[in-house]
């Protein structure tokens, strides 16, 4: 990050920082073992939209890591998380 963001002002850079109450609609679905963005940031955001009174949901999948999502199928165990998210969307869509 320091490289992308050289002032050090990361405040700038942080989606959750621009968050507003006309925010979409939002679900997160991620991973507990992701390495390469770490969930705390998804439940960061999720906490921010429930402050704003967003209509939100999360889903963190125990031992999962960043795009396992990506090849699931209905009979995966982890597949209840991706169709939740997909029931949420429903709802706005």
């Amino acid at each position: 990050m320091k490289e992308i963001v050289k002032d050090g002002i990361y405040e700038r850079v942080d989606p959750v920082q621009h968050f507003s109450s006309d925010f979409p609609p939002t679900f997160f679905i991620h991973g507990t073992s992701d390495d390469f963005i770490v969930h705390r940031l998804s439940v960061a955001a999720y906490d921010r939209l429930q402050e704003l009174g967003v209509e939100s949901g999360i889903a963190l999948v125990e031992g999962q890591s960043h795009g396992f999502d990506s090849f699931l199928t209905a009979s995966d165990p982890d597949y209840k998380s991706v169709s939740e998210g997909f029931t949420f969307l429903k709802r706005y869509v």
